[in-house]
């Protein structure tokens, strides 16, 4: 009886060893496009056969309360739609010469140079109003009328870049063949606006007005929250929304639809191996699984949470859209354009809000000069009102700020809405709160 439990415990004692060397073999592929794998090998053979790394993007989206998982060729985003971008690491600009799956070639609009950036890494440039893409193949005629000679028949998702707009025509030139020009159907192109979220134009005095809320795009004409449509080649300025797709395909098992909008709630980078093994040759392997959730961090808001509110004012930095700030029953603020935070200061209270070129914040009468973890008065409320009382000679109640606006550096324009009287009025920033204002119009 001891002999049988003596090796019955040798033998556990072996298996156990054996079993924590163990290390199963890996799934090899043909490609990575491939449903089943081809065979398996151990890793270290794989590992030591590796030629190359590649990527492959896949996202979960949603629709109608539908979530399902798409690959990169599936959707477009608005980078691919951008002809220049600003990486939030750097600062720096760059023109979209082309995008891969996970990372874009820009041309540094200074030095000429030219490098790969993670797509995570760019945001779209406000004043940029980016290019078109074709989502079917299309016919590229040599004028803006179906009667019109066809020059050349355009593969799908061709980047084009936009001359001008003519009714329901887009005139483009093909990006990676400059010379190919003609006219395209607006009805078959995907443009950046399809992605805006909020946009500006520019008044009769040649200023930018207030941003503006953007519901979606109707053929050349840009239709607002408040139902007011603009041309979409009078936008100066446009921010769009990094959740949103637009499916470049049909789909009946999800229900999908070509060009239909998806909100982007996951995104996965799947890395592939390439490896040369005897007996096989080239076969690929599933090496890493990079995962990006965009969901919010506690006490923050996406985009589509502030798109729901009430907004009654909303700004971004000129050359960097990652810093905005909104104004919807609280003063909201993003710093990387897609999650916002309240600032508690101001509770649930509205105002007009501004950032000048420099980053500094303007929220009513105050600003900040470390994106909204302090404040100092820009002005003061009881001065203005006393120095209105004087020039209107009349007492002034209920006074309301009603908007900002910075049209030259140093000097901030302010209209306020007293003694059922629209009233602006113009003071020069420095150190200081402003005491000396000019009228510009009573």
């Amino acid at each position: 009886m001891r002999k049988i439990l003596f090796f019955s415990t040798i033998l556990l004692m072996t298996i156990s060893t054996h079993a924590a060397n163990f290390k199963p073999a890996q799934d090899f592929f043909l490609s990575p496009q491939s449903l089943l794998h081809s065979g398996q090998a151990p890793r270290p053979l794989l590992e030591k056969g590796w030629q190359r790394d590649q990527f492959q993007l896949s996202y979960l989206v949603e629709k109608d309360r539908r979530q399902f998982w798409l690959n990169d060729q599936d959707i477009l985003r608005d980078l691919h739609l951008s002809q220049f971008v600003t990486s939030k690491r750097t600062q720096k600009n760059y023109r979209v010469i082309r995008i891969s799956q996970s990372s874009l070639l820009g041309e540094e609009t200074k030095t000429k140079s030219q490098e790969w950036i993670g797509l995570g890494e760019a945001i779209p440039a406000v004043n940029d109003l980016g290019i078109a893409m074709n989502l079917v193949s299309t016919p590229l005629r040599k004028k803006g009328d179906w009667k019109s000679d066809i020059s050349v028949q355009i593969p799908a998702l061709t980047r084009l870049r936009i001359v001008d707009i003519h009714e329901s025509w887009l005139q483009v030139e093909v990006a990676s063949e400059p010379m190919l020009k003609g006219f395209v159907d607006l009805n078959n192109v995907v443009l950046k606006s399809d992605f805006a979220q909020f946009v500006t134009t520019r008044g009769p005095d040649g200023a930018n007005l207030p941003w503006q809320q953007a519901k979606y795009r109707d053929g050349r004409e840009l239709v607002l929250k408040d139902g007011k449509r603009i041309l979409v080649q009078d936008i100066t300025g446009l921010t769009t929304q990094p959740d949103l797709a637009i499916s470049t395909i049909t789909n009946d098992r999800h229900q999908l639809f070509l060009r239909q909008n998806l909100r982007v709630l996951k995104t996965e980078a799947q890395v592939w191996a390439e490896s040369k093994i005897p007996g096989h040759g080239p076969v690929f392997w599933k090496k890493d699984q990079i995962s990006s959730d965009l969901k919010p961090q506690e006490n923050t808001l996406t985009n589509a949470d502030i798109l729901k509110m009430e907004i009654s004012s909303v700004t971004f930095h000129p050359k960097a859209p990652h810093l905005g700030v909104v104004s919807a029953t609280g003063i909201y603020i993003t710093l990387d354009g897609q999650t916002w935070r309240k600032i508690p200061l101001f509770g649930n209270q509205s105002h007009p809000v501004l950032v000048n070129s420099a980053g500094v914040l303007f929220v009513g009468p105050y600003r900040s000069f470390d994106y909204g973890k302090t404040f100092q008065p820009v002005f003061r409320w009881e001065k203005l009102t006393a120095m209105l009382e004087t020039q209107l000679q009349a007492a002034v109640q209920n006074m309301k700020l009603v908007s900002l606006s910075i049209p030259k550096d140093n000097q901030l324009h302010i209209e306020i809405q007293a003694a059922g009287k629209k009233i602006r009025l113009a003071g020069k920033l420095s150190g200081e709160p402003i005491s000396h204002w000019d009228f510009i119009s009573k």
